[in-house]
């Protein structure tokens, strides 16, 4: 998945922007991690982000 890498026991949650590299935290689950990522990268680029699962226009305004 984009943005989760594993740590350890746990995966890693990772932001990639040009803010440059932002950690999001640790979670146990790979599916849960990628669904964490997803929820902040649409936050930090709206329509424009490139998130792991596909979502809806409405999903993604309801998210913002």
């Amino acid at each position: 998945y984009r943005g989760v890498s594993k740590n350890g026991k746990k995966w890693q949650v990772q932001l990639l922007g040009n803010l440059g590299k932002r950690y999001i935290g640790s979670i146990s689950s790979e599916q849960e991690a990628a669904k964490l990522y997803d929820f902040h990268a649409i936050l930090a680029h709206g329509l424009n982000a490139k998130p792991n699962f596909s979502y809806t226009k409405s999903q993604v305004e309801q998210l913002i």
